[in-house]
């Protein structure tokens, strides 16, 4: 799924456009034992719990495709002739309306997901009259899908709390509240606005003790791909490597304004940004020698550390690949953030031998929420 179809489900997920009749949950302890499933049917709910309940499912529909959702698709072997796909089909075709699947869902979950908190494992299934884009009064498909979301649950804290019986407030708890999701999934895909029963969308906010990788695997036989962190983390290793010492602050500076230049321009046109732009290893390549200034044998070295990061045929999302809106310089104690405008306000330069990073700051300075006078004569700043 691209982020304009992950969106249109998105857009749908809320209590006034649920064809849901009831929300399925199970609640489960860090040690894996099942406290009680429940069922809460949708005309119950009142706006709060409604906005609270889908709230949560529209999180696990997030556009950050490679940051936090992933698109997993199952090869045909596995969807032809495996159990797991035959299940996720046997719940899909029970409208999840059958507590039997539900319950080995439960357990193929708790199975899979290790948290060192309770959590609570919600389900919703939902049909949608997909609109013709040329006459929205026409309907292409229906389009039957379920969502699911894993959640932590913490006790919340004591508050002194009204007691309507004694007109008073007490010290009280509230008790156990759910968190946004650490996991959740849909199947099947909206791929191109239609139903794709080879693919399903996974969401991650993070992969506490591998629980998303066995969860991907366990149920749609697929490898979990690199998240954008582990991404970047590559990328960096790989420029350290192409250029050592040699990479200075504007190499970088110009790398992130080319890719970010070629990311806005992909995104203005309403044709291509169906799909995400990904650049290959010779894309890549031809900025940094073309516009970065990278010599031949720095070119070898990027090649060369690229192939065994990624392989050679790895295609890359500019975003993935460094953060494109912002820039951030640190060191092991400091740490500055700036808009992409303003990267120009900040220079490495050596001073008496000590390297120094200088930030300018023509339009005042503050030092927590207090100005900070100038001095005359070239000393910035009174201590």
């Amino acid at each position: 799924m691209n982020k304009k179809e992950i969106s249109e489900i998105r857009r749908r997920t809320n209590p006034s456009k649920t064809t849901a009749s009831a929300i399925f949950g199970c609640y489960v302890t860090a040690s894996g034992e099942q406290i009680s499933s429940f069922s809460v049917p949708t005309l119950d709910m009142d706006d709060q719990e409604g906005k609270q309940y889908f709230g949560i499912f529209k999180k696990i529909l997030a556009p950050q495709l490679g940051s936090k959702s992933f698109n997993l698709d199952m090869d045909v072997n596995f969807v032809a002739n495996s159990e797991a796909h035959k299940f996720l089909m046997a719940l899909r075709k029970s409208r999840m309306k059958d507590g039997g699947l539900r319950s080995r869902l439960y357990e193929k979950i708790i199975d899979n997901v290790h948290m060192e908190q309770n959590y609570l494992i919600l389900i919703d299934f939902e049909t949608y009259d997909v609109p013709n884009k040329k006459d929205e009064e026409l309907s292409d498909e229906v389009f039957s899908y379920f969502l699911v979301a894993i959640c932590p649950v913490k006790q919340s804290k004591d508050e002194l709390s009204y007691i309507t019986s004694s007109k008073d407030f007490h010290n009280k708890s509230n008790g156990y509240v759910s968190c946004s999701p650490l996991y959740g999934f849909m199947f099947p895909s909206f791929n191109d606005r239609a139903t794709d029963i080879n693919s399903a969308l996974f969401y991650a906010a993070k992969n506490e003790n591998g629980s998303a990788d066995r969860l991907a695997k366990a149920l749609f036989g697929s490898e979990l791909p690199a998240g954008e962190e582990s991404t970047r983390t590559k990328f960096s290793d790989v420029m350290r490597t192409a250029l050592g010492d040699e990479c200075g602050m504007e190499t970088v500076r110009q790398l992130q304004r080319e890719l970010a230049t070629i990311e806005e321009a992909y995104e203005s046109d309403p044709e291509a940004r169906v799909e995400p732009l990904k650049l290959n290893k010779t894309d890549i390549t031809q900025i940094l020698e073309q516009k970065c200034g990278m010599e031949k044998h720095q070119s070898e070295a990027f090649s060369a550390a690229y192939d065994e990061a990624f392989g050679s045929d790895t295609e890359l999302e500019p975003q993935s690949v460094m953060e494109l809106v912002k820039y951030k310089v640190s060191t092991p104690n400091v740490s500055i953030n700036l808009k992409r405008e303003a990267a120009g306000d900040v220079q490495m330069r050596t001073i008496d031998g000590i390297p120094y990073i200088l930030v300018r700051a023509d339009d005042g300075v503050e030092l927590n929420g207090i100005p900070l006078d100038r001095i005359p004569g070239g000393t910035e700043f009174s201590d």
